[in-house]
């Protein structure tokens, strides 16, 4: 007879922002994006992670080095544009090892939509830095579900990678978010 044990891998709780903005300047030459007039400050802090939308040359998702009320300070590479932009919060969980799950178990509320995404690299453990390994550096497969405005999603995915983490991504034209998401690991003995 098998015994299963959940395990809890990680757990968090964030609040997303939104923020549309219309004819920003992207500079490449210092990273920043500028917009007289705006609340870049009051909206995000520095080290959030945000997914920029809507522009030609910049979508993605940046990390915020530096902030004032009207320029954000990217720590990645951005394009020369000016351009019209949406700016979501977007939460990344630290990659954490699950060689020993068969399966990954979790659950995320939020109070605005969302997109869930559920990351498995197969890449071998990275450098390790004061005792901590860095994790992968690549993503080999994504699991993307929908989390509606004030629903609680629960998910159930099989292993296929070593590594995991969870993305939640605001989905909604709308000031705030706030999520709880949990990532359990089931084993079988």
């Amino acid at each position: 007879m098998f015994e299963q044990q959940l395990v809890k891998l990680q757990s968090s709780s964030k609040l997303l922002k939104y923020l549309a903005v219309t004819a920003g300047a992207f500079l490449n030459t210092d990273k920043t994006y500028t917009k007289a007039n705006s609340t870049f400050s009051s909206t995000f802090a520095v080290g959030d992670k945000i997914v920029i939308a809507g522009t030609t040359y910049n979508n993605g998702t940046f990390t915020i080095a530096a902030i004032t009320a009207t320029v954000i300070t990217f720590k990645e590479t951005i394009a020369a544009e000016t351009s019209n932009a949406t700016l979501s919060g977007i939460y990344i969980s630290p990659w954490t090892d699950i060689k020993r799950f068969v399966k990954l178990i979790g659950t995320v509320n939020c109070d605005r939509a969302a997109i869930l995404y559920v990351d498995q690299s197969n890449d071998p453990e990275g450098s390790v830095t004061g005792g901590v390994p860095a994790g992968p550096s690549n993503v080999d497969y994504t699991t993307q579900l929908t989390v509606g405005a004030s629903t609680a999603l629960s998910f159930s995915i099989e292993t296929v990678g070593l590594w995991a983490r969870i993305r939640v991504q605001l989905n909604a034209a709308t000031d705030f978010t706030i999520h709880r998401s949990y990532l359990n690991g089931r084993l079988t003995t």
